[in-house]
């Protein structure tokens, strides 16, 4: 009775500290999965520019905020590191603070039909993605 009570425990610590592994790796992982989808995000707003479907923009970028949130998530609790000057954190956070606010001024002006000032917002977020990449990325 007692071994099965043990391995009962060592089961549920197992299953535990598998779940806080995985969790990490997810959070870790965080940063990576918000640069996918805004690359997919990104690629579709220079198709919708090109084919004049302002309309077309937002939806991508939903994905993207809520990939935001859980790297965000990961920064507070100290799960992820860049991958180069990590002394430089703060800058980064401000740096990523400064793009999403610029998405969000993007979606609006798309909702809005505003092509001209749309493409200025995209040249806008381009720069800041080389910037950052050009600091953080190896």
């Amino acid at each position: 009775m007692k071994m099965v009570a043990v391995l009962i425990i060592m089961a549920v610590v197992f299953v535990g500290a598998a779940h806080s592994a995985e969790k990490k790796a997810t959070n870790a992982n965080a940063l990576k999965e918000e640069m996918r989808l805004l690359e997919s995000a990104y690629f579709n707003l220079v198709d919708s520019l090109i084919l004049n479907k302002l309309n077309n923009i937002e939806e991508p970028f939903h994905a993207v905020h809520k990939a935001k949130e859980r790297t965000r998530g990961a920064l507070e609790n100290g799960e992820l590191t860049l991958p180069k000057n990590h002394d430089k954190m703060k800058h980064f956070e401000t740096l990523d603070r400064r793009f999403h606010n610029n998405i969000a001024g993007l979606l609006a002006l798309a909702r809005n039909n505003d092509r001209k000032s749309v493409e200025i917002v995209t040249h806008r977020l381009l720069n800041a993605c080389i910037e950052c990449h050009a600091m953080f990325r190896q």
